[in-house]
């Protein structure tokens, strides 16, 4: 059963298929992995993937917008995954972008 997504600006987009993956935050020896399902989509997009919180859950991963990074705990230490402010901006953009193309070709049923 395909369930429709809300992109960001706000229109549907139904899945195509799942994937089971395994992903890995951090780097050796503060790494951590898991497998967790993604939902696929046709849709353009400046990122390659979304982490969703059920994925962060299974990380128990603390997430910092202003920080740019996710913590993780891995044994008694604490992993962590630091961001790039300019390629996140250029991703929003770029995504922003995208979406109000597809939103101006596809108008919103509703």
């Amino acid at each position: 059963m395909a369930t429709p997504l809300n992109r960001f600006t706000g229109n549907e987009i139904l899945s195509i298929s799942q994937a089971r993956l395994a992903i890995s935050l951090g780097d050796e020896p503060l790494r951590r992995t898991r497998t967790t399902n993604f939902i696929v989509v046709d849709a353009p997009s400046a990122y390659n993937v979304i982490l969703g919180r059920s994925a962060l859950n299974k990380f128990r991963a603390i997430v910092s917008t202003y920080c740019q990074k996710v913590k993780f705990p891995v044994d008694d230490q604490v992993g962590e995954v630091k961001g790039d402010q300019l390629a996140a901006r250029r991703c929003y953009v770029e995504m922003v972008k995208t979406e109000a193309k597809a939103a101006q070709k596809t108008p919103r049923q509703r």
